[in-house]
């Protein structure tokens, strides 16, 4: 806004957007739910705008995927109603991009956090059969982008969190003997992860996740000397988070 008219283009104003998109994301981290909504709106509003005026590129694509992500984001930890359509709609908008053949990189990366909010959002939804395909096929794409061998840290990260949330729609739906191989793999990869890059957020809650959900069938089914280690391990990657 503070740029003059004649300085303002199309890629300036994404700029700006994709900025309070950023900005905001860090507010909610921060517990700054207000500051995140005001800023996340405004940056979703003038991507909006940019596509109202005919701009139909990826970059704009992305951003606004991501700035309608962020939005979910929100209005999960507002408990709001609104949290699973958001996300739903930000699925819709990057679908085109990301399914295209021969899709950018950029595109599939998005894809795998909008795919893994999505499936989050439905099993609090109480949609788990829906939540569990929508996590399975982020796991499939984070997989197909080299998850499992590291050749994208982020994208593995992103496959051992999916699979943590599988792992609970799948006790859930009553799958045990599946969930335990869901975790097993998320596991490994999530392990692999922190041994190239210690400390790293993403793949450390991914951990957490994934033991957790484990306890909680270990006791269930009985296994008690399993569940304790499983717990210990649930804890010592919370306390590294």
């Amino acid at each position: 806004k503070a740029l003059p008219p004649g300085l303002k283009d199309r890629e300036t104003t994404r700029n700006g957007a994709l900025a309070m998109v950023q900005y905001a994301r860090a507010m909610r981290t921060l517990g700054n739910m207000p500051e995140a909504r005001t800023a996340s709106t405004e940056g979703v509003r003038l991507l909006q705008m940019l596509r109202e005026s005919g701009d139909a590129s990826e970059s704009t694509t992305i951003a606004l995927a991501m700035g309608t992500l962020v939005e979910e984001m929100v209005l999960n930890n507002e408990q709001s109603p609104e949290a699973l359509p958001t996300a739903q709609r930000a699925a819709d908008i990057l679908r085109p991009v990301a399914t295209a053949p021969h899709a950018s990189l950029a595109a599939r990366r998005a894809n795998l956090e909008v795919l893994q909010r999505l499936g989050y959002e439905q099993l609090r939804a109480f949609k788990t059969a829906d939540g569990l395909a929508t996590l399975q096929r982020a796991m499939r794409e984070a997989d197909a982008l080299g998850a499992r061998n590291l050749t994208h840290v982020d994208a593995a990260a992103q496959y051992a969190e999916a699979g943590g949330w599988a792992v609970e729609a799948l006790v859930t739906l009553g799958r045990s003997a599946e969930a335990q191989r869901v975790g097993a793999d998320a596991g490994a990869v999530a392990e692999k992860v922190l041994e190239l890059r210690p400390g790293y957020l993403l793949a450390l809650r991914a951990q957490s996740l994934i033991a957790s959900n484990l306890t909680g069938l270990a006791l269930d089914e009985m296994r008690d000397t399993d569940a304790m280690a499983l717990a210990r391990r649930a804890e010592e990657s919370s306390r590294s988070l």
